[in-house]
């Protein structure tokens, strides 16, 4: 089957972005390379030089841009002349992230208009998803346990509807944990159902905090005691809460309206500013970096938790270095 020239992915959830993703590179280009670039900051002179190479290999690129809804318009004109060919060595996937209202995407006016997303619509170049609503839901996790043979009870879809949040990323870790459980019956029921424990997030983002201020004992007291001792499989967990609360603090840095408490809106933003872009960007770099190293086998459970803080004790070290240097406030 012929790959789109282009691809538009109009999702506000990160990890339902990921599957579908990847899922069609695999059915379409499994040889392909990814590379992922984002819309908040100016793109760089990498991304456009990728239409402008020659597939010398014959290997694809699939030219990941999330947070496309952050373009202005003098660029999305750009990206339209060059979207007039189909490009053998690129494959460009343009990721919507901004939030449904109600049932209408959230594509920008500017992007509705242009040829480019005209074409797409006609070919069928053009995936949409709202997110995790309770039908959604229950919809994920019908066609996941569909994907492994196992069998899915009324008692257990209730429980998980009530208990799971609408975050594809954190239902993905809890039924990843819950297959282990399941290995030998096939079945999950009202037993399993209470095993699913979704930490609140105001844990991880304590963990962040005490990363920031450099508080080595109490990080590793708060993750490894408070998330490994008492549950095995809470690892992959809690690097997705990790995740979702550098989503959070992103969107927050960059002028979105987060529905939080006032007071947590403060002090999360407060830390997103003390990081920075680049500061967020690298901490999602590392916590996929961990993931994929305990998922291969590379590392074990302890040895990516290890790798992991190390790698964002240093990050978080260079922001303390540069204000000592600078005069500021520690």
């Amino acid at each position: 089957m012929t790959r789109p020239g282009f691809t538009f992915c109009v999702c506000p959830d990160p990890e339902l972005l990921r599957e579908h993703i990847h899922g069609e590179l695999e059915r379409l280009e499994p040889d392909a390379r990814m590379k992922i670039f984002w819309a908040d900051e100016d793109l760089p002179q990498a991304y456009w030089s990728h239409f402008q190479q020659r597939a010398l290999t014959g290997q694809t690129t699939a030219l990941l841009l999330r947070r496309s809804e952050k373009l202005p318009a003098p660029t999305w004109k750009s990206l339209n002349s060059l979207l007039n060919r189909h490009r053998r060595q690129v494959w460009p996937i343009f990721c919507i992230e901004a939030e449904w209202r109600g049932n209408k995407p959230p594509v920008p006016a500017a992007v509705a208009k242009l040829k480019c997303w005209q074409l797409a619509k006609s070919k069928g170049w053009i995936w949409q998803a709202p997110g995790l609503d309770q039908a959604g839901l229950r919809r994920y996790i019908q066609q996941w346990a569909k994907e492994r043979g196992i069998r899915v009870r009324q008692d257990f879809l209730q429980r998980a509807l009530h208990a799971l949040p609408p975050d594809a990323a954190l239902v993905r870790s809890e039924l990843d944990k819950l297959e282990l459980w399941a290995w030998e019956s096939r079945e999950l029921g009202d037993r399993e159902a209470g095993l699913l424990s979704v930490e609140p997030e105001t844990d991880v983002f304590a963990f962040l905090r005490s990363m920031q201020r450099g508080e080595k004992l109490t990080v590793w007291k708060r993750v490894i005691q408070g998330q490994m001792a008492t549950d095995s499989g809470s690892f992959l967990p809690f690097l997705h809460l990790v995740l979702r609360e550098a989503r959070i603090m992103w969107q927050l840095l960059c002028g979105e309206d987060v529905r939080l408490p006032v007071a947590v809106k403060r002090e999360k933003l407060q830390l997103a500013r003390s990081m920075g872009l680049a500061g967020l960007s690298g901490l999602w770099s590392h916590v996929l970096e961990a993931e994929a190293g305990f998922k291969t086998g590379e590392w074990s459970q302890m040895q990516a938790l290890d790798i992991l803080v190390a790698n964002l004790e240093t990050s978080f070290a260079r922001p303390r270095k540069e204000k000592l240097r600078s005069g500021g406030p520690g």
